[in-house]
């Protein structure tokens, strides 16, 4: 099981063709410099009013297959 960190600051209006099931991917560029895409579906939980926003950690198996996705605190620098 490998892990992917990424950052995400979506609009509500532009996550809203992935909600209404018109879009099935999320294409996004990963803390590493990799470009990774997923399930928009695993994002539904995270929606708010105002969007999707916040750092993310992906697990996916050795075929590079999604297995889950959890939202992480980033301790801000001081």
């Amino acid at each position: 099981m490998s892990q992917i960190q990424i950052s995400l600051d979506l609009p509500a209006r532009r996550f809203l063709a992935y909600y209404q099931g018109t879009a099935d991917e999320i294409m996004t560029e990963a803390s590493d410099g990799r470009i990774i895409r997923f399930p928009a579906r695993v994002l539904r939980p995270y929606l708010t009013h105002e969007g999707i926003k916040g750092t993310f950690v992906i697990e996916h198996d050795a075929h590079h297959k999604f297995l889950s996705i959890k939202k992480i605190d980033i301790p801000s620098s001081s």
